[in-house]
């Protein structure tokens, strides 16, 4: 994972890059029936501006590039059983 950050008095931009690693979620009755869940990557962005003392906008955009948060796959990647 990775971010950059940047502020002043009024405003501050944040953008990350996170990366999940593929892993074992559930054990088959055999090894093609394992459950895995594959890398994911996704971008996020926010924005915050203090309008006033007491006044802040803050906007977050979560997976900007829409990357597939979590895909499922039995045994082999090139089948999948999830996308999200």
């Amino acid at each position: 994972n990775a971010q950059v950050y940047w502020e002043n008095k009024r405003f501050a931009v944040r953008a990350a890059w996170n990366h999940n690693g593929a892993y074992l979620e559930e054990v088959g009755t055999d090894a093609i029936r394992d459950l895995f869940v594959d890398t994911s990557e996704s971008v996020d962005l926010s924005f915050e501006w203090k309008v006033k003392a007491n006044h802040r906008l803050y906007v977050e955009v979560k997976n900007i590039t829409e990357e597939y948060v979590e895909r499922k796959y039995q045994g082999v990647p090139e089948k999948p059983t999830l996308r999200e």
